[in-house]
């Protein structure tokens, strides 16, 4: 027992392992405004674990991050600062309040439900439609413009960082998290070594300048993946993922992948992954595109798909219209009616029409990239974007 009141079970490095500590949290947590009685261990990461407690005297449920204090003190202070962007509205994580215990600091947070990465693996477990694409690529731009207009560059934005609030009661419904490792924009330096292998802007790699625009790089990441339920780019090492983007961004024809919806997702995409930072497309051009905005199925407003695809967008909106969709509904199929016949009649096997780049099955390797094809009468059998 440590002075902090943490037990610590040490395991020995002499087996081979890191050596490390991992603690039996406290039951109990006291701050000067709350007491907060724990529940359970939600998870860890490299800097620290979240346990769900409950708050006394008022019983709600929070998330406790802790941290070490000088990783946890210099989150706290960003969370504060972004507390004055209105959370909710803006799609970001709610502080609720922080405070040093022993030598760790507890930085206490809203609870949410999971994130889209668990999601995906533990209830989806196949590549996710467009149309459910669609509500969490807008949230999250808006987001990141309201992190853009504070001078603000999340730097680390993949699956796991992406929150679903309540997925029983408002799908897809999401929120930014984690920022430890966000940083001020005029702070980002050519050396700086940010963000996560396979979601890293060009720029980053490759020690040029950098700004916002790299979250946008890793968001198109995050999409493609949703999309395709495999990482566009691989997360082996530095340099196999430099030669897939070599090998991958091509100019496309235009005769590819004409399908309203599609290519309307894919427009996006590409706009998100410009190598050149520069050219790469903004939170607020991005909350304007078509595939944000729908305004490419407004000729089809009465068709199931497209109603459908509204009642999605509808947990972007505030909760109070009470015109979110519920679960019911999702489960049942009555978010996922048939595409129109102008966007073409997706095969109903998500997984039809695969090419695996990087060695064959699905077990442990590198990734590979997809075709997905859109109609019957396509021959793709090039890599997807060459064809973009």
């Amino acid at each position: 027992l440590d002075q902090t009141g943490f037990i610590k079970d040490r395991y020995s490095s002499d087996k081979g392992c890191r050596l490390s500590c991992r603690f039996l949290y406290p039951t109990l947590l006291t701050s000067n405004e709350h007491i907060y009685r724990k529940i359970r261990f939600l998870g860890e990461g490299a800097f620290g674990a979240v346990i769900l407690y409950r708050q006394c005297p008022t019983f709600n449920h929070v998330a406790v991050k802790m941290l070490a204090r000088n990783y946890g003190i210099k989150e706290s202070m960003m969370l504060e600062k972004i507390q004055c962007a209105d959370p909710d509205k803006n799609n970001l994580l709610k502080l609720v309040e922080h405070f040093s215990f022993g030598v760790q600091h507890c930085i206490v947070l809203e609870k949410l439900d999971q994130d889209v990465l668990h999601f995906m693996a533990h209830e989806n477990q196949k590549p996710m439609e467009v149309s459910e694409i669609r509500p969490i690529a807008q949230q999250i731009l808006v987001a990141l413009n309201a992190l853009k207009s504070m001078g603000l560059a999340h730097t680390d934005i993949k699956p796991n960082n992406l929150m679903l609030v309540n997925h029983a009661t408002h799908p897809f419904k999401v929120k930014l998290i984690d920022f430890g490792l966000a940083r001020n924009i005029s702070d980002l330096k050519r050396t700086s070594e940010i963000q996560a292998l396979g979601y890293r802007a060009p720029e980053a790699v490759f020690g040029l300048p950098m700004n916002e625009s790299v979250d946008m790089w890793s968001l198109g990441c995050c999409l493609a993946f949703m999309y395709f339920y495999k990482n566009l780019y691989p997360r082996t090492s530095e340099y196999e993922y430099i030669a897939t983007i070599v090998r991958l961004q091509g100019t496309p024809p235009d005769n590819v992948l004409q399908e309203a919806n599609q290519k309307q997702f894919e427009s996006l995409l590409k706009q998100m992954l410009c190598v050149d930072s520069k050219d790469r497309i903004t939170p607020e051009e991005a909350l304007n595109h078509n595939f944000i905005s729908m305004n490419h199925l407004s000729k089809s407003e009465a068709h199931p798909y497209v109603r459908s695809a509204h009642r999605l967008m509808s947990v972007c909106q505030d909760t109070e219209n009470g015109k979110s969709g519920k679960m019911a509904d999702w489960k049942a199929g009555r978010f996922t009616a048939g595409v129109p016949a102008s966007e073409g009649a997706r095969a109903p096997a998500l997984t039809q029409g695969r090419t695996r780049l990087h060695g064959q099955g699905k077990g442990p390797g590198p990734p590979y990239i997809s075709v997905r094809q859109t109609s019957g009468k396509s021959n793709c059998t090039e890599p997807y974007f060459t064809q973009l």
